[in-house]
């Protein structure tokens, strides 16, 4: 697999593509041969590659959970509080774990927002029952592209 442009910029690809490309660096990871040639490559340690691809296999973990049909017992407060722990403990992982530079920032409100999930399983019931992913991606096809050029449009009209 190439990533000419980084695995970093794969921006428009949908959330089962990321994970399938998250499941090859854990596949490329574990290979010895991968791993000498990312080191001589690249100014990361052996310890930080160990810790991406602990990372990397607990966010499979996560996306592997996500897509469960049932959970815990919805009278169960020490499962929810459990979950809600793993959760947390996910997401510190990433933020700590993963190397990242200057401009590339995690995004808070995502990251946020998982801290959200168990609660509305309570709510909601399995999280692939309320899946908004298509609904978005039409959202941005559809609103936010088509708005951009109107809205270029707005500042001539306001000078008349």
């Amino acid at each position: 697999m190439l990533y000419t442009s980084g695995i970093s910029k794969l921006t428009e690809l949908k959330a089962d593509d990321k994970v399938g490309v998250m499941f090859c660096l854990v596949i490329s990871l574990i290979q010895t041969e991968s791993c000498n040639l990312i080191l001589s490559e690249s100014n990361l340690t052996d310890t930080q590659l160990n810790d991406m691809l602990y990372v990397l296999e607990l966010m499979l973990c996560y996306w592997a959970w996500l897509k469960m049909d049932t959970y815990w017992a919805l009278n169960d407060a020490e499962a929810f509080h459990d979950v809600q722990q793993a959760i947390e403990m996910l997401l510190r992982e990433i933020i700590e774990l993963i190397p990242r530079t200057t401009g590339n920032g995690w995004e808070i409100a995502k990251i946020h927002e998982q801290l959200h999930i168990a609660f509305n399983i309570i709510l909601f019931g399995a999280h692939r029952n309320v899946h908004t992913g298509p609904t978005e991606h039409n959202h941005i096809e559809h609103t936010k592209k088509p708005s951009k050029q109107v809205q270029r449009k707005k500042k001539f009209l306001i000078g008349n």
